[in-house]
């Protein structure tokens, strides 16, 4: 960020880029400081220690006791109802992969930014914005607008713009439209098809 400052600070004080450039870079210099600055504040956030420690306690002490309920529960001999077994057992997997899947949230939600598959890939978005840059500054620059050439350029267009604008208002002038007349052709379209103007 520094660097990128006192490269901003050389340009406009090279007359590279005029001032409300460099303004607008620097705001967006800082906001992405401010952006890195917010991801940071985030990763060093503990996790709410009551969430970790129920999603533990869920794990360690709820489901045995309720694999052993359902258990119980279970006839056997002439008692067996196995409808009621299998969904128990159903139920009891479901019960353990919600609670294991809480514990595994606890557990990247503590760790953001690593190296899973869904960690969120800061580190991989900064090397890559990091090898376009340097792309970007390796290229060959270009030749420099001689500035007789870029004013000549400037003074055709405004020329052309010119005669546009006159061309334009002398189309408008023949296509009047009259009261009851079957002339209503739009002054888009008739300056288009004008022999005046070459495209």
């Amino acid at each position: 960020v520094t660097w990128c400052m006192l490269e901003i600070s050389t340009a406009e004080r090279q007359k590279l880029i005029d001032p409300l450039c460099a303004n607008q870079f620097r705001e967006t210099i800082l906001n992405v400081q401010t952006n890195f600055e917010e991801l940071f504040d985030d990763a060093d956030q503990p996790l709410s220690f009551a969430y970790y420690h129920f999603a533990f306690f869920l794990s360690a002490v709820y489901l045995p006791l309720f694999a052993m309920s359902s258990a119980l529960d279970a006839g056997i001999g002439d008692a067996a109802y196995w409808v009621t077994d299998v969904v128990s057992g159903f139920i009891v997997c479901l019960q353990a992969i919600f609670v294991v899947g809480l514990r595994v949230l606890a557990e990247s939600l503590s760790a953001p930014y690593g190296a899973n598959v869904d960690s969120l890939s800061v580190l991989h978005y900064i090397t890559h914005t990091w090898e376009m840059s340097n792309r970007i500054i390796g290229a060959i620059e270009r030749d420099i607008v001689d500035p007789k050439t870029e004013e000549t350029m400037c003074l055709g267009a405004c020329l052309q713009h010119k005669m546009r604008q006159e061309e334009i208002q002398e189309v408008n002038k023949e296509f009047i439209v009259e009261d009851g007349g079957t002339h209503h052709e739009s002054t888009e379209s008739s300056f288009n098809r004008s022999p005046h103007v070459t495209k």
